[in-house]
C-alpha cells in the first residue's frame, strides 16, 4: 500500500509503532562481500493483531531461547526494501523487540565465514566408470590428467588403460586421483547450499575447461578440497576468473556473471534533485583489489618451477638476451647456453637448459632396467610465464590464491610432452642471490643466476587450477595445460572431438581475453550523494550526475511509519566506459536531442 511502511512476519503484517524508523541499505554484489544487516523494531501488544501473532511468548520462561525464525519482509510504499528473517531479541508483557536480519544478496550470509567444503555433501564420482582421458566438461565432471608428486606418479596408468575403456583394477585404485572441473564443482556446491545455478557464464569462456588440481586420495568431491571455506573459494573464483555471484533468496537459484560485461547494456539512470555531496579519497591500501586497477600477481610457492616461471624485478634486462624471430629459430641456434632468449613474434622468453633423470623400470614406457648412470638432455624452456601484471596507476594489489599448476616437460624419452608436477623436494636453495637483479651480472648463466635467486615466502598451497579440454598426446593422455600456446609447441600430439587447447593463466593473457578495451572502476575514490529523487534505484545502474558516469556501490535509506524519507543517500565509484558499451544512445527525438535521459532532458541540459 502506498504512504506507508509495512512489516510483514510470517505473512501476517504487524501493526507499526507510531514512531517507528529505520535505516535499511541495498548493496551492489558487485563489490559488496558483508554479512549481515540487522534492522530493529519494537512492536506493542496492546493491539489484537501483534498480540496474536506473539501471544506465545506470554507462557515462556524470559531466559528461554526462541527459535523462532518466520521471514520477515519491509516495504516501504508498495517497494519491497528487504526480505529476511525474523529474531525475537525481548520481551515484556506491554512489547516485544524484533530483529529484520537480511542478508546482502550475497551467500556468505548464508553460509557463514567458516563454513568448510568437506563438511558438505557433494557426491561422489562414479569408480564405476571406464577410463576415458578425453572425457570432460559437461559430459563428466572430472579429468584424470598424470600428476608427479613426492611419492608417486598418479594417474600413471591412463596410456595403458584407455585401450577398450577398461575399468581400472581395484589393486590400482590408491593410484587414482579424480581433478574436478570448475564448473561441474561450483553446480554441486550451489546445489549443496540449496541453491539453483541458473546461469554460468564461465561455460563461454575459456574458464569452461579449468580443473582443481589436488592429490586427495578420495571419490567425495568435498574432500577434495581440504581446510578451504566455501568463502574463501568462491572469493578466489572470483579473483581468478573475473566472475560475481549473485543471489536471488527468494527463489534460491544463483547466477555467476563475468565482471568484464556486467555493466554492459546497464541502465544509465541520470539521478535527480541532488542537493549535497561527499568525496572521500581512499588510501590506495584500502581500496578494492580489482583486475583491471590493480597489480595482479599469483601466490606462487617456493619452488624450482616457480623461480623459472616469474622471474625477478630487472632480470631481463640486466643478462645478454638473444633475439630470434620465432621459436623455430630459438630450437634450431646453437651456442645460446646461458643466455636469455627473446622470440620477438610473441614477446616470450625462453633459456637453455639441462635436465638429468633416471629411467626406471616401467616408467614413460622405458626399458626393464635402470640405466647405469643418470641420462641428460638439453632442451628449451619458457620462463617468466607467469610474471605479475603490473599497472603504471595501480590502486592496489591483487593476490591470486588459485595459482597455476606446476607442469613440466617429460625427458624426450617418455614420448609424450608434459606433466602436472607438484613436487616439493626439487631444488629450492637460494645461494647468494636474492629477489631482485640489483647486482645481476650480465656475463653469468642465466639459468644457473635464475636458480639461485630466493622467493618471498609465501602461504602453503594445496590447490592449483589447470586446463583439460579433452585433447591427448600420442598414447592416449590427456594434456593439461596451464597456457594453450606453451602447450601446443611440444609434439607428439593427437586431436579428439573438443579440438585444439584453448585457455591460459598468464595474466596479461586473461586480462586481454576478459578485460580488454571494457570499463574501469576506480574504487579508491568514493563519493556519496544526498538526493531527494523520488525513485527506488537499482544498485546496478550507472547513474548520471553532472555529466559524469557513476557506478553504485549501496543504497542508504531511512523508512518510517509514512514511509521511505524523501531525503536519501547513494554511494558511489567513479567508471570510464564507453558510450557503445554503456548503451548511450543520441537520437533527434521531437525536434530536440535526446538520449535516453542520460545527458539531456526535455531537450536540456540534465545535471
Amino acid at each position: 500500500m502506498e504512504g506507508r511502511t509495512q512489516l510483514i512476519i510470517g505473512g501476517v503484517e504487524v501493526v507499526l509503532p507510531q514512531n517507528f524508523a529505520t535505516t535499511v541499505k541495498r548493496e551492489n554484489s558487485f563489490f559488496t562481500k558483508n554479512g549481515e544487516y540487522t534492522y530493529d523494531c519494537t512492536l506493542r501488544l496492546d493491539n489484537q493483531t501483534n498480540r496474536e501473532l506473539y501471544g506465545f511468548l506470554q507462557r515462556l520462561n524470559k531466559k528461554e531461547a526462541v527459535q523462532s525464525k518466520r521471514s520477515a519482509v519491509l516495504m516501504a510504499e508498495g517497494r519491497v526494501y528487504c526480505r529476511g528473517t525474523e529474531v525475537i531479541t525481548g520481551w515484556t508483557d506491554e512489547e516485544v523487540t524484533v530483529q529484520v536480519v537480511s542478508g546482502n544478496s550475497e551467500l556468505n550470509y548464508f553460509i557463514g565465514n567458516d563454513l568448510k567444503i568437506e563438511w558438505l555433501d557433494l557426491g561422489s564420482v562414479n569408480t564405476s566408470d571406464a577410463v576415458d582421458p578425453s572425457a570432460v566438461y559437461p559430459d563428466r565432471d572430472y579429468c584424470q590428467p598424470t600428476i608427479m608428486t613426492n611419492e608417486r606418479a598418479y594417474n600413471n596408468y591412463i596410456g595403458s588403460a584407455i585401450a577398450g575403456g577398461r575399468r581400472l583394477p581395484n589393486g590400482m585404485r590408491s593410484l587414482v586421483r579424480y581433478m574436478p572441473y570448475l564448473c561441474g564443482f561450483l553446480r554441486r556446491l550451489m546445489t549443496a547450499l540449496g541453491y539453483t545455478l541458473v546461469t554460468n557464464q564461465l561455460e563461454t569462456t575459456m574458464f569452461k575447461y579449468l580443473f582443481i588440481v589436488h592429490t586427495e586420495l578420495t571419490n567425495e568431491y568435498a574432500k577434495m578440497m581440504p581446510g578451504w571455506t566455501v568463502k574463501d573459494f568462491l572469493q578466489e573464483v572470483e579473483n581468478l576468473c573475473g566472475v560475481v555471484f549473485v543471489t536471488d533468496n527468494l527463489r534460491k537459484t544463483v547466477d555467476i556473471l563475468q565482471k568484464s560485461i556486467y555493466y554492459q547494456n546497464a541502465r544509465q539512470y541520470p539521478l535527480q534533485n541532488v542537493i549535497d555531496k561527499y568525496e572521500m579519497n581512499i588510501d590506495e591500501e584500502h581500496g578494492d583489489a580489482e583486475f583491471t586497477s590493480s597489480d595482479v600477481d599469483y601466490d606462487l610457492h617456493d619452488h624450482l618451477w616457480t623461480k623459472f616461471m616469474a622471474l625477478p624485478d630487472g632480470f631481463a634486462e640486466s643478462v645478454k638476451t638473444r633475439e630470434f624471430e620465432s621459436l623455430d629459430a630459438i630450437r634450431a641456434a646453437s651456442g645460446v647456453g646461458g643466455k636469455l632468449l627473446k622470440d620477438t613474434s610473441t614477446g616470450r622468453l625462453y633459456i637453455q637448459t639441462t635436465r638429468t633423470y633416471y629411467q626406471r623400470q616401467g616408467q614413460f614406457g622405458g626399458s626393464s632396467q635402470q640405466a647405469e648412470e643418470p641420462m641428460t638432455e638439453d632442451y628449451i624452456m619458457e620462463v617468466n610465464q607467469f610474471d605479475r601484471l603490473d599497472r603504471a596507476d595501480a590502486q592496489s594489489k591483487l593476490e591470486i590464491k588459485l595459482p597455476p599448476a606446476p607442469i613440466t616437460r617429460a625427458p624426450a624419452a617418455a614420448g609424450w610432452p608434459e606433466v602436472l608436477d607438484i613436487r616439493t623436494s626439487q631444488d629450492t636453495s637460494s645461494g647468494g642471490g636474492g629477489d631482485s637483479c640489483d647486482s645481476c651480472d650480465a656475463d653469468e648463466d642465466a639459468s644457473e643466476m635464475i636458480r639461485s635467486f630466493s622467493k618471498q615466502e609465501s602461504t602453503e598451497v594445496n590447490l592449483y587450477v589447470a586446463f583439460h579440454n579433452g585433447y591427448r598426446v600420442v598414447g592416449g593422455r590427456p594434456l593439461p595445460y596451464t597456457d594453450a600456446y606453451h602447450a601446443t609447441v611440444y609434439p607428439p600430439m593427437s586431436g579428439t572431438v573438443s579440438g585444439w587447447p584453448v585457455g591460459s593463466l598468464r595474466l596479461q593473457d586473461i586480462e586481454a581475453e576478459l578485460y580488454a578495451g571494457v570499463y574501469r572502476i576506480d574504487t579508491t575514490r568514493k563519493v556519496v550523494f544526498e538526493t531527494y529523487d523520488p525513485n527506488m534505484l537499482d544498485p546496478r545502474a550507472i547513474i548520471v550526475v553532472r555529466n559524469r558516469r557513476w557506478v553504485v556501490r549501496e543504497i542508504e535509506e531511512t523508512l518510517t511509519s509514512s514511509g521511505r524519507k524523501p531525503s536519501w543517500k547513494v554511494t558511489c565509484h567513479p567508471i570510464e566506459i564507453s558510450d557503445e558499451s554503456a548503451e548511450s544512445r543520441w537520437v533527434l527525438t521531437k525536434g530536440v536531442w535526446d538520449d535516453g535521459g542520460a545527458w539531456l532532458d526535455d531537450g536540456r541540459w540534465n545535471d
